[in-house]
């Protein structure tokens, strides 16, 4: 019994802790970074440098430094750089987008607080 306990006690404290309580906003994270991404693809493709390093900088300040992040700005920015030049559309104003990425980083804030982050 005595040589039970540690080994209980060890496997009682190494067992992995759930992500249910952070799942929410771990999704509301991926939702902005999205966003910022798709941004910064119209913008790369409608030649708008200024909104790209724009959203690039917010994307660095508000996003988790992790791979499962960066992937995800990366998959939507080259989604929307694609669809922007194909789709025949003619590109948002500057101000259009402007006004996403503000609003963005606005929500990205608040997700941080209510998580206690940054």
């Amino acid at each position: 019994m005595k040589r039970l306990l540690p080994l209980a006690l060890f496997a009682a404290f190494a067992a992995p802790v759930s992500a249910e309580p952070d799942a929410p906003v771990i999704a509301e994270l991926m939702a902005g970074v999205a966003e910022l991404g798709q941004v910064n693809g119209v913008a790369l493709a409608c030649g708008y440098p200024d909104l790209v390093t724009k959203a690039r900088a917010m994307m660095i300040l508000r996003a988790p430094k992790t791979r499962r992040f960066g992937e995800a700005y990366e998959t939507a920015s080259t989604e929307a750089y694609t669809r922007q030049g194909t789709s025949g559309e003619a590109c948002p104003e500057a101000v259009v987008l402007n006004l996403k990425l503000e609003m963005t980083d606005l929500r990205l804030k608040e997700i941080a607080a209510k998580a206690g982050v940054q």
